[in-house]
């Protein structure tokens, strides 16, 4: 499954929230992984709306995870990032598929989420940190 590039920039800000830990900003986010500041904005605006960031403006605003990283699930939020997936399958483009096509595409989908619905943001953070490890051991 594809995510549209506005949910891979959200995804990209909790992860980063949840790895340092601590207030940050969206400059120091767009800086970190070379995106478009405007951008990092907009997606952090709509990740506070949403209620995954805590957000405070002015000199000494930035922003914040507004949960415990263990407690922030990838499969709500990219579901609520997304959109329903319904939508997409009823286009006059996918009524062509015969019904076990889309039977096997419905049941691939219904496993996509149940995975997603285990990771948290928390699990997201250690498994970066130990790939990290496995690759500077491999340099070393």
């Amino acid at each position: 499954m594809r995510f549209s590039l506005s949910t891979q920039f959200c995804l990209r800000i909790l992860a980063f929230a949840a790895s340092v830990n601590r207030k940050t900003t969206t400059r120091e986010i767009s800086q970190f992984y070379g995106l478009p500041l405007d951008r990092v904005r907009k997606a952090a605006r709509r990740l506070g709306r949403l209620g995954y960031l805590a957000t405070e403006r002015g000199q000494t605003g930035g922003l914040r995870l507004a949960r415990p990283a263990s407690e922030i699930s990838l499969g709500p939020v990219v579901r609520q990032l997304e959109g329903s997936s319904e939508s997409a399958r009823d286009n006059g483009q996918n009524r062509s598929l015969t019904e076990a096509l889309r039977g096997a595409i419905d049941e691939a989908e219904t496993v996509f989420w149940q995975k997603l619905d285990h990771v948290s943001l928390s699990d997201l953070s250690h498994i970066a940190a130990h790939k990290e490890q496995q690759e500077a051991q491999r340099a070393a």
